[in-house]
């Protein structure tokens, strides 16, 4: 393990002696008993004792070239507190600890003429967390009103970055709870003061003048005639006492070189400052507050209720009304009304103050007016304290107008974003000032840093809101999300350039934390009418969709695409336009073999534009699509003349996912001709491409092509083990499609073999995880024949009408489904009058999905 700096002479803390260098841990003169992990983890922290530790630079130097679990960490921090007591310890949620004893040197070691930096005196952490208590020191210090709830650990650290600097400012965005932070600390600590702890509220003071007079009249030290700072420098000079300036951000940059006089000049001064910007001194340390803690997804309900945000609105809540009681059932709708406020503490109390009245439900639907219900009429508090509106008005007189006119622009973000696209929003000359604006935004607490993006920016829903609402008074609302519709396709024709380069896991890793902005701008841009634009961001909204198994999202959108889809004569449009129109339809509604035009006309219209621009890999891609839809069609001629050209333009230089591509292509159309050897070879090649591309999501469809391909041909048992390792790695991972078709073609193999209640038992498996993910289509052939042979004729037959038009009128059923359903419509047309056979289909092919279901589960079910 790597450290720091050994030292041999080791540390007395309590009753515990530490020998860093031994690797020995006396407590009262007695070994204590720990791992050595747990010792090498004890080392890192007493190590680094000045500062908080990372979980990542722990895991690092107590685990060197190893990959861990976070957990693993957990455990050594648990079996150290349990012997060196819970306070030794401080616990910064969600970035790591910190150790907080005092040290003294071990017997017989040497003391130093001189305290080193990381040995400077410091408080037990359990004393800054801990309430107020009595002192014969003075201090005007006002008394808190209600219990301080979620902030432990802030205090714990905060308390000790004020025992070792002189200024410490506490910093975060309007609502966050500075004060609340900053006096909680100031009261723990004011026995440590013999002249006193003393506060004032800056926020009153228009200007800078009074500031020497405003902390003079605060502290009791009358001030000479003449300059103000350099009499208040003077009279602080032998004083030993902490100052507490409160909301110092709109007199930051006057207060500033008061505050270094003061802190020359008299020694035995420190200065515990709130505000939503530093101050910028070099002495300056910041503290920056964040949001509350949400629970982790999956908690115990004691362990949700506990959690930070949930526990101060219920606390808040029962203050309002003692009665308040929150079901365990109400808790996931809870825990997004605390989300969706950010965890911002003032939002959360102006929340729970309304919560016994209007109830959770009627309180979280309503959010979307949050500036107008989120509001007290408490007396005692400053006006910007009683209303989520004005705080924020506050934060916003702070900018100047090109921040001002930043921000707003940049509440067209519905999510985190990146910093280019920032930079593109931001209307300056040049990058270097638009960074300049944008830092100046991090600065003041308004833009935050995404902690689950690195690189990444977004900003609290609340100030997203008021932002917008600002732009929409302003009437550059129109303007903006222009420019903003124009920044998301540039980053969407990245990505979508970049997804032929990469592996799934790595694509969206890079770019998921954009597609809700992505998806927002295709729709903007729908409404718009500008289809070309549209086109660019559907088809990489198309490409999330696909890898996420996000398989409602088309039929969700289905009432967009009904526009879209108004047919247009060819020469009435561009190609461009036409492309565009192709990937929006697509992408809002599953293709409609009945209205073959848009689709056609729209992939020749793409082929045509790639043409036009000389892109060959473009060409490549559409030339597949065009055969897929010739295919679809019964034109096999054409379909042949498609891929035959793809293949002469392709280069073996070209990223493997692209010629998978082409390779699926193929394989479907063979599939759709049952030509079983070019069908497995196309089907084998692409599965051999995909493993090479780390294309995951394509190598199960591979996979299932594959196996699909060898029942076509015979070769059942080796296609049957296949498709069982199959559905094991796609449930294990999450692929709900790789699951399912796994599991469907499994139930044909059992079809075709004339084992029904083995496919049933299949069939049933896969019914529920295919409705949830919209694939549940996929098992009408199967429930058509497995009803057929259990005698329900006329629910055999409705549920092959609809695997006709949901799976075969598009000609997108696997071969091995369609000789399913040959199976089934041989025995219905013994069983069954012509006549009644045909409106029985017909009846089918008009049930929504939720009939089609209820169907399904009647067949599969053995009792009935």
């Amino acid at each position: 393990m790597s450290t720091e700096a050994a030292d041999p002479a080791g540390h007395r803390f309590g009753d515990f002696e530490f020998h860093p260098s031994r690797r020995q841990l006396f407590v009262r003169g007695q070994p204590a008993t720990l791992g050595a992990r747990a010792l090498d983890v004890l080392t890192v922290l007493v190590e680094r004792r000045d500062r908080m530790v990372s979980k990542g630079e722990l895991m690092d130097l107590v685990w060197p070239g190893l990959v861990v679990e976070e957990n693993n960490l957990q455990v050594q921090i648990s079996a150290l507190r349990k012997v060196l007591g819970a306070d030794a310890i401080a616990t910064n949620p969600g970035r790591g600890y910190r150790f907080t004893a005092i040290l003294e040197p071990a017997a017989g070691a040497a003391k130093s003429a001189a305290p080193q930096p990381h040995e400077r005196p410091r408080r037990r952490a359990s004393d800054a967390a801990s309430s107020l208590r009595v002192s014969g020191n003075p201090h005007n210090l006002p008394l808190p009103d209600n219990e301080l709830i979620g902030r432990a650990s802030d205090c714990e650290l905060l308390a000790a970055e004020l025992a070792g600097a002189r200024l410490v400012t506490v910093v975060g965005p309007a609502g966050i709870g500075k004060t609340r932070v900053a006096l909680a600390v100031a009261h723990a600590m004011i026995e440590r003061y013999t002249d006193g702890v003393w506060w004032t509220d800056l926020a009153a003071l228009a200007s800078a003048d009074p500031l020497a007079d405003a902390i003079a009249t605060a502290t009791g030290q009358p001030l000479a005639p003449g300059d103000a700072a350099s009499s208040l420098a003077r009279t602080l000079r032998p004083c030993r006492m902490l100052i507490v300036l409160d909301n110092c951000e709109h007199l930051a940059a006057e207060l500033a070189p008061l505050l270094r006089r003061v802190l020359e000049a008299a020694p035995g001064v420190q200065v515990l400052a709130t505000s939503q910007v530093p101050l910028h001194l070099g002495s300056e340390r910041c503290y920056r507050i964040e949001p509350l803690q949400m629970p982790a997804e999956g908690a115990p309900d004691d362990v949700v209720r506990s959690a930070p945000a949930l526990a101060l609105l219920l606390e808040r809540a029962r203050t309002v009304d003692r009665r308040f009681v929150l079901a365990d059932a109400q808790l996931p709708l809870a825990i997004s009304l605390c989300r969706d406020l950010d965890g911002l503490p003032l939002a959360i109390e102006l929340a729970a103050a309304r919560l016994p009245t209007l109830g959770l439900e009627a309180l979280h639907g309503m959010l979307s007016q949050r500036f107008d219900l989120l509001n007290s009429a408490r007396a005692d508090v400053p006006r910007r304290q009683q209303a989520l509106q004005a705080a924020l008005d506050w934060s916003c007189r702070l900018l100047s107008p090109d921040e001002l006119d930043a921000l707003q622009r940049l509440s067209t973000f519905t999510a985190s974003f990146r910093l280019a696209n920032a930079l593109d929003m931001v209307a300056t000359d040049s990058t270097p000032a638009a960074a300049g604006i944008l830092s100046s935004l991090v600065a003041k607490s308004l833009v935050q840093h995404d902690p689950g993006e690195p690189g990444c920016f977004r900003l609290l829903e609340s100030t997203r809101m008021h932002a917008a609402g600002g732009l929409l008074r302003s009437g550059r609302a129109d303007a903006a999300r222009a420019s903003w519709r124009a920044t998301m396709a540039r980053l969407a024709r990245a990505s979508e350039a970049e997804f032929w380069e990469s592996g799934d896991e790595a694509w969206l890793g890079a770019f998921a934390n954009v597609q809700p902005d992505v998806v927002a701008a295709l729709e903007d841009s729908v409404a718009a009418g500008d289809l070309e634009l549209a086109g660019d961001l559907a088809q990489t909204a198309q490409l999330w969709d696909y890898l996420q198994n996000i398989g409602g999202a088309v039929l969700r959108r289905k009432t967009m695409a009904r526009t879209l889809l108004q047919p247009l004569a060819p020469h009435e449009a561009s190609h461009a336009r036409c492309a565009g129109l192709w990937n929006v339809s697509t992408f809002f509604m599953e293709l409609q073999p009945s209205r073959p035009w848009p689709s056609r006309f729209g992939l020749e219209s793409r082929l045509a534009a790639w043409r036009e621009r000389g892109d060959a890999r473009q060409v490549y891609r559409a030339l597949g699509a065009l055969a897929m839809r010739h295919s679809a069609e019964g034109d096999a001629a054409t379909t042949r003349q498609l891929l035959a050209e793809a293949a002469r333009l392709a280069s073996a230089s070209w990223p493997p996912r692209l010629l998978a591509s082409h390779a699926y292509a193929s394989a479907f159309a063979n599939m759709l001709q049952r030509e079983a050897r070019a069908y497995h070879d196309a089907a084998a090649q692409m599965l051999t491409l995909c493993r090479r591309a780390g294309a995951t999501q394509d190598e199960l469809r591979a996979g299932i092509f594959l196996a699909d391909a060898m029942v076509l041909s015979g070769q059942e048992a080796k296609a049957t083990p296949m498709l069982e390792a199959l559905c094991e790695e796609s449930a294990a991972t999450g692929q709900a499609f790789g699951q399912v078709g796994a599991l469907a073609l499994l139930s044909f193999v059992h079809l075709l073999a004339h084992d029904t209640e083995g496919a049933r038992a299949i069939a049933a498996r896969a019914l529920p995880v295919a409705r949830e993910q919209f694939f549940a289509d996929t098992q009408l052939a199967g429930a058509a024949l497995i009803g057929a042979r259990r005698g329900r004729l006329e629910d055999a037959a409705r549920l092959l009408g609809s695997c006709i038009q949901q799976r075969f009128r598009g000609n997108v059923g696997w071969a091995n489904e369609a000789r399913v359903c040959e199976q089934t419509k041989a025995m219905l047309a013994a069983a069954l009058q012509p006549a009644h056979l045909a409106a029985l289909l017909v009846e089918g092919a008009a049930l929504s999905r939720d009939q089609r279901i209820g169907l399904m589960q009647r067949s599969f079910d053995p009792s009935s």
